[in-house]
């Protein structure tokens, strides 16, 4: 920065003989230097988010699915629990860490709209028992 001071005051010598009358004028060319740099890195970031834009997708996807599997584990956890308790106290923090951060990649509306599908969901039905049985509700 120092060279590039120099270079912009035709000065020759060192920082500590810059005179008085040139320090204003000197910090001023420093901040805006420093502020094309930033404008410069801002920039980079925001190409950054487009480029990844197929992770935060997948980021969705995945949460939606950690809901799902969260949901499961409040139906079923009490039952693995009796079974095994050293496993279930193992796995259960997973589930519940899971959709905690889940949660900051779904909007509110996504989520209710789980919960209220949850309440009267057929986890014990198979696949096509449960097409069938969603088609005769509509």
């Amino acid at each position: 920065m120092w060279s590039r001071l120099k270079n912009h005051f035709k000065y020759k010598g060192t920082y500590r003989e810059l005179r008085a009358i040139h320090f204003e004028d000197a910090k001023h060319y420093l901040e805006v230097m420093d502020l094309k740099v930033k404008a410069e890195k801002q920039e980079v970031k925001a190409d950054k988010i487009e480029v990844d834009k197929h992770y935060r997708d997948n980021a969705y996807g995945l949460a939606l699915h950690m809901v799902w599997v969260y949901k499961w584990w409040r139906e079923f956890g009490p039952a693995i629990r009796t079974i095994s308790p050293r496993m279930a106290g193992a796995i259960n923090d997973n589930f519940i860490d899971g959709h905690s951060f889940a949660t900051y990649f779904i909007d509110k509306p996504t989520r209710l709209g789980i919960d209220e599908k949850v309440e009267c969901y057929s986890w014990h039905l198979t696949h096509t028992e449960r097409m069938a049985l969603e088609y005769r509700n509509k």
